[in-house]
Order: C-alpha cells, then sequence, then structure tokens
C-alpha cells in the first residue's frame, strides 16, 4: 500500500476509533474496519480523463440487525459523523468526491455480533447495474422510486433502475442467483405506483422477507431479501446531504431462518407466466 493510503487508513482508524468502536465495543476492530473502508474506496476510486482520482462518495455499513438499531438509537447523529470524517480524510489525502459522502446503516439479522460489511458506489453510477430490459415487459408509464437498489450479501450494489428485475439461476434473468436453492426463474421486482414489490414466482424453495415466507412484497429500506443462501439488503438512496443522511434497520424481530432446504432445486421448473 502506498503512503497515501496508509495515512488515509491512520485516519479512518482513529474515526472508527472514536464513532462505532466507542459504542459497540472491543469486539469491533478499529484496525480492520479501518481497513475495510480503506479497501472499499480504493477499489472503486474513479479517474476522470485529467488523471484526478474520485472516491466513491455512497457507502453502506451492514451490522447485525439489533446491534445496528441499538447504535442508531445511542448515537442518532453517527451517519453524518462517520460521512464528515470520510470526506476530510479523503480530500486531505488528494481524492476528489462528486457529492458530500452519504452513509447508510443497516442492520441484518443473518450477521453475527462481531461481523460487519462495508460496500460503497459513486451516486448516479452504480457499482453494477441490472441488465437492459425488454421494452415489452412493462408499461412505460410505470413509476420507478428514485434511489433503489440492492445490496447482494455485503459486496455487490445493483441499482434498480428499470420497471421489472427478474431474479433467478437461469443466465438471462437480470439478476442470477448462483444457488442450488434458487430456482430458474424465481422471484421478480416490479414497480408499481412508485414502490417496488417483489414476487415469488412459484418457486420450489420460497422467498423470505425478513425471514418470512413470501408470496408478494412492498419493499421497504432495510428488507432482507433471502432466495436460499444469497440474501439482499432493499435500499432507497435520495440523494440528500450528510446532513440528513438517510438510515434503516430491519424489523427488530426479524429472525431469517439458518437453515437450508436440503433439496436440489428442479431443473424443470416451468417458466412464470
Amino acid at each position: 500500500m502506498n503512503e497515501r493510503l496508509k495515512r488515509l487508513e491512520r485516519q479512518l482508524e482513529r474515526l472508527v476509533e472514536d464513532s462505532l468502536t466507542r459504542l459497540l465495543g472491543a469486539d469491533v476492530s478499529a484496525t480492520a474496519v479501518a481497513a475495510d473502508l480503506t479497501r472499499t474506496m480504493e477499489d472503486h476510486l474513479r479517474l476522470d480523463e485529467l488523471g484526478n482520482a474520485f472516491a466513491p462518495d455512497c457507502y453502506a455499513i451492514t451490522l447485525e440487525a439489533g446491534r445496528a438499531e441499538r447504535l442508531l438509537e445511542q448515537a442518532p447523529d453517527i451517519t453524518r459523523d462517520l460521512a464528515q470524517g470520510i470526506l476530510t480524510a479523503a480530500r486531505e489525502n488528494g481524492f476528489l468526491l462528486d457529492h458530500e459522502p452519504t452513509i447508510t446503516l443497516a442492520g441484518d439479522p443473518a450477521l453475527r455480533t462481531q461481523e460487519l460489511q462495508i460496500v460503497a458506489w459513486h451516486s448516479g453510477k452504480a457499482l453494477e447495474s441490472t441488465q437492459a430490459m425488454m421494452r415489452d415487459e412493462v408499461s412505460l408509464e410505470a413509476s420507478i422510486p428514485p434511489g433503489a437498489f440492492l445490496i447482494i450479501d455485503g459486496r455487490r450494489h445493483i441499482a434498480l433502475e428499470q420497471a421489472v428485475l427478474n431474479i433467478g439461476r437461469r443466465s438471462d434473468n437480470h439478476l442470477v442467483i448462483q444457488d442450488a436453492h434458487a430456482s430458474r426463474l424465481h422471484a421478480q421486482i416490479r414497480a408499481r405506483e412508485g414502490r417496488f414489490v417483489i414476487f415469488d414466482l412459484g418457486s420450489m424453495s420460497g422467498t423470505k422477507v425478513n425471514g418470512r415466507p413470501i408470496s408478494q412484497h412492498i419493499l421497504q429500506p432495510g428488507d432482507v431479501v433471502a432466495i436460499g443462501a444469497v440474501r439482499m439488503v432493499y435500499g432507497e438512496d435520495s440523494g440528500v446531504s450528510s446532513d440528513s443522511t438517510s438510515t434503516f434497520v430491519y424489523p427488530p424481530d426479524a429472525r431469517p431462518s439458518r437453515t437450508r432446504d436440503s433439496f436440489e432445486a428442479d431443473e424443470s421448473d416451468e417458466m412464470f407466466e
């Protein structure tokens, strides 16, 4: 790691010690979190035509659900403080940002107490976007919620920019799930009246939201969608500045099952009509 990144990591470590570690206790390592933040920022640097390095300005930090809820209760301004710290550290180390950073704090019931996951992306330019959909799949009048996204297994960011997103094992889905318990066409996320709704498409193993099986469900920021072992966090980025950063946690009683069904997905699944 070059000297600039080492300096950035030291600054972020102090930031984490002053915020997360102080509130969450010794089982959260400031050194490890700072290293993750630095690596995430470095991995998603964007260079312009003049060679200027732009750091990502959107970050999602995911904790075990109960801890996320307690953290927001104890320190309601923590996302603003973290965003300001990231902004200062990035600028002092020569990185530019398109906008002031925003932090989303989420809780995932599937994470263990000491686990913490971080993803980052550039506002207006998601790390990954869904494939272009066929125009005849949906009416052009469908209302798409602005700034909606999915975080897949705490690593991948998918912007929900189209009115229909097909999910499953089959390679022509917009979001391909590599899990034996996912059906070939397993679920669909569809825009309806300004909201996204997820539908289970008669899959063999089912679709769960916040640990409960669903046939359809209106998605709320912080919902955890489970298909087999794959977990997806639904969020919405309103594009507000860091002093009014929105935060979300999952419902405190959401406890998805940690067990997996014992069958392999049937290759003969019929496509949902």
